[in-house]
Parts: C-alpha cells; sequence; structure tokens
C-alpha cells in the first residue's frame, strides 16, 4: 500500500514545483527513493510506463512553467519506457532507474523527450543500441536455425563489450553498467527461447538446448531488474519446458504448474504474481484449464499465506455486476445503462470498444459489420462503445459519419470514462479491445479475436452454442 502526498511549492511568479511523493504506509526509506524531476510548459504533458501497464503522468495544468518531481521508493531498478507515435513516427526511448537515482526530463519539439541535465541521457539504454536496425536471419529450416542462434550470440557478445567500453571511459557507472548486462542478457535469452517451437524443437542444436535448460538457474539475478522483460522471460522458459517434455503450451493449468514445482528458481510472490497475470488475460474464462489454474493459484497461494485472496476471489466470480453503473450516451445525446441496452432475447453480448482516433480499431469496422449482417438473426447483440472523451465528441460522431455508422443501432460513447466500472473491471489499457458477455453480465471471453480474423464469427457461434 503506498500514500500520495502532494505539495505545491512556488518560486516566485513564474515558475512552480508541484511535488508528488508516493510514500510506503511502512516507515520511508530514503536511500530507496528513486526520482524524476520533469519541466513542462503550460498545457505539456507526457507519460512514462513501467512494469507490464503501470503509468506515471505528468501534466502541467498551471499557466506558468512547471517543475514536476514524482519520487517512488524501490529495493531494485526500475525500467521505465517512454513511447508515442506521430504521423508514422515512433519516438521510443527506455532507460532504467536505481534506487537513489534522479534524472531529469523535458518534453523535446512536443513528441519526444530528452534528458535536462547534461550528460545523464547516457542512461537512455536505446540510445547506444539501435537494434530495430539489426536484421536476423531465418529461424525457419535446421540450417538457417543455427545460423539465427549464431547471430542473436554474436549481437549479445558485441553487446555486452559495448556495454565494458562504456563503463571502462566513464559513460556508465558501475551499477548502471550492471542493470544493462541483465537487460540484455534477458533480451538474449527470450530471442533465443522464443525461436524454439514445438514444430522445429528437433532441429534445435544440443547446444542451444543446454543453455535454454540453464537459463532457468539465472532467473533469480536476471530479476535483480523490474521490468516486463522478466516476465516475458519466464513465459517462454515454461514454454520451452512444456515444449521439451510434450506438454500443452496453451493450457494455463500446465504452466502454473510448472511455475509451482519450480518456486526454487522463481520464487513464491513471482509465481503468484504470474498466476495472478496469466488468470487476468486468460480470455477464456469458461475453459476447463482456467477452472484448475484457477483452483491451483488459490490453493497456492493458502499454502503460502500470501495476500492475494481478494484479487483470486474477484477472478472466480467473474461476472460483470455494474451493467447498470455503466452509462453511455448515443449520438442523438441520449442517456442510458448498458444493463438497459441488453434484452431479454440476447443470449450473447459483443462489446467492440473502440475510439475515433483509433486506426486500427476502425480498420476492423467492415469486418465487423459484414459479420452482424451475416448473424442479424441471432440471438447476439453487438455493441460499439466508443472511449472518447467529452471533449472529442464532435470527433466521434465525425467518424460515425466516415465510417457510414451514423444511425446504426448500438453505437455509444461511453461516459465519465475515468470512473467508468467497464474501464476498471476489464482493466481495459488499450483499443481496440472486445467482450463477450451474456446477458446477466457473466464473463466468457474478455480479449476476444478481432473481427478480421478468419475465425471471428465461427467462434461466437460456438460460445453461442455452448451459452
Amino acid at each position: 500500500m503506498k500514500l500520495k502526498i502532494t505539495t505545491l511549492l512556488f518560486l516566485g511568479a513564474a515558475t512552480i514545483i508541484l511535488v508528488s511523493y508516493f510514500i510506503p504506509a511502512q516507515a520511508r526509506v530514503a536511500v530507496g527513493d528513486i526520482k524524476i524531476r520533469v519541466f513542462l510548459k503550460p498545457a505539456e504533458k507526457f507519460s512514462i510506463f513501467y512494469d507490464e501497464d503501470k503509468t506515471i503522468g505528468f501534466r502541467n495544468l498551471s499557466n506558468h512553467d512547471t517543475i514536476l518531481i514524482k519520487t517512488m521508493a524501490s529495493s531494485k531498478a526500475i525500467e521505465f519506457r517512454y513511447g508515442l507515435i506521430d504521423h508514422g513516427v515512433f519516438y521510443h526511448h527506455k532507460f532504467y532507474l536505481h534506487p537513489g537515482d534522479e534524472l531529469s526530463l523535458q518534453v523535446k519539439n512536443q513528441f519526444d523527450i530528452e534528458v535536462k541535465d547534461g550528460n545523464s541521457s547516457r542512461l537512455f539504454i536505446d540510445s547506444w543500441f539501435n537494434e530495430q536496425a539489426t536484421k536476423l536471419p531465418s529461424s525457419k529450416g535446421k540450417e538457417a536455425q543455427s545460423a539465427y542462434f549464431n547471430a542473436i550470440k554474436s549481437i549479445y557478445r558485441k553487446q555486452l563489450k559495448r556495454i565494458d567500453s562504456l563503463s571502462g571511459t566513464g559513460f556508465l557507472n558501475q551499477a548502471t553498467a550492471h542493470t544493462w548486462k541483465l537487460a540484455k542478457t534477458t533480451a538474449y535469452y527470450t530471442a533465443l527461447l522464443k525461436a524454439i517451437t514445438p514444430q522445429n524443437f528437433q532441429n534445435v542444436p544440443a547446444e542451444t538446448k543446454l543453455k535454454a535448460h540453464q537459463i532457468l538457474k539465472e532467473i533469480n539475478t536476471l530479476s535483480q531488474i523490474q521490468s516486463p522483460d522478466v516476465d516475458a522471460l519466464i513465459y517462454y522458459i515454461t514454454s520451452y519446458h512444456l515444449t521439451r517434455d510434450q506438454r500443452d503450451l496453451k493450457n494455463i493449468d500446465q504452466r502454473l504448474k510448472f511455475l509451482i514445482s519450480n518456486e526454487q528458481f522463481f520464487g513464491a510472490e513471482r509465481v503468484l504474481s504470474s498466476a495472478i497475470a496469466s488468470l487476468k488475460h486468460y480470455s477464456r474464462k469458461s475453459d476447463p484449464a482456467y477452472q484448475a489454474a484457477y483452483k491451483r493459484a488459490s490453493a497456492y497461494n493458502q499454502l503460502k499465506g500470501s495476500s492475494h485472496s481478494e484479487v483470486l476471489n474477484h477472478l472466480s466470480q467473474y461476472q460483470f455486476r455494474a451493467l447498470n453503473s455503466v452509462r453511455l450516451i448515443d449520438p442523438v445525446q441520449k442517456t442510458q445503462s448498458l444493463e438497459n441496452v441488453i434484452d431479454e432475447k440476447d443470449s450473447l453480448v459483443f462489446i467492440d470498444m473502440w475510439a475515433s482516433w483509433c486506426v486500427p480499431c476502425r480498420k476492423q469496422t467492415p469486418f465487423l459489420e459484414a459479420v452482424k449482417t451475416r448473424l442479424r438473426d441471432k440471438p447476439i447483440k453487438f455493441i460499439s462503445i466508443s472511449i472518447d472523451e467529452e471533449s472529442k465528441s464532435g470527433e466521434w460522431i465525425a467518424a460515425l459519419k466516415d465510417d457510414k455508422l451514423y444511425g446504426d443501432l448500438y453505437q455509444y460513447r461511453l461516459l465519465d470514462k475515468p470512473h467508468s466500472p467497464l474501464m476498471s473491471f476489464f482493466d481495459i489499457q488499450s483499443i481496440p479491445r472486445y467482450l463477450v458477455i451474456k446477458r446477466n453480465g457473466t464473463v466468457l471471453n474478455d480479449h476476444f479475436v478481432s473481427p478480421d480474423d478468419p475465425a471471428f464469427e465461427k467462434r461466437l457461434l460456438e460460445l453461442l452454442k455452448s451459452w
């Protein structure tokens, strides 16, 4: 649990400093603080990300140049990411901060960010490694696979040498150099394991299989970084071992069973956090494998006396009970609840979450409309809900007209998005997102395939038949 304390400090008439502290409920340990200082002009804002889906937002609501400072306590290095796409140009940075580190940032050219205080730009790992420019050979076929494994090993070794060089010349301190090596090792191991599949397992060189087997023993060292890349590596470690043992990679319960049986490498808390993340993101909540994994996770949580009981209880009762609290508005400004939109004759409800500014969302429109036409006699209600803000309602209406959806039934915009239970219950962090529920709110699939998927219609009808 963390408390947030915000203090305003006024320095003269021109500058405001906003200080936000994230303070653990227990006593603060100053040496464990990571401090990020941001310089913003009036109305400027940007966000950086950490862990899988956590965000630290900075926004200047004043009429003055402002310094915002956010401090968080940590016992290990944390990976932070910044990313923004503008007219096809991708601005991206990744950097690692350790307990006791401070970093000052400012917005550059409206879209990019840069370090404010001198040479600290060396903390941006992407400034030194242009991984997008690296072209790897194909990993298909026995000979090609050997070439692929040799290529990624060569790149990895060059990266370690580069880090040693930067450290030796003083561009990197010892802690940052160590963290970068862990990050590059994690990326190398992930690339290695990701290329091993059930289809090509027999062609993998014995040396590579031996290395893949040994990676499990290094996960504790690599976990010195708080990064979603470590979670991805654990996923591929599990996939490798299930492939080796000829188990079903898609079976969530088999994955959890492997994690628990290797607790000595992962640690109980990571096993539980991985289990909960898998349960949250597993789309087919009615599958026997999901139910078995839930029971296994609950029993393990009870055995370890952990504090995840509330979250697990929520996952066991996966029914969205707040249909009446989801407020919607249609193009003619009529408001109603999601519950009122759903009829008694609707066996299934398909919900399309989108926005006017979401290009991938709108590319799905022709496919979805075609399916709706073909299934018009089925007891399936298709509801499209835009998450456009109130200030962007004009853009929403324009998008409906451009896509020939204006006047179409069941087109809505979500009201009070920041507080809507629809956003929080389903943890909607990105769109497009597709949900399938029963009319009483029972969740059948909260990450349904996109309408352009060849199996979309078939899977929807299978859900209709089974329920």
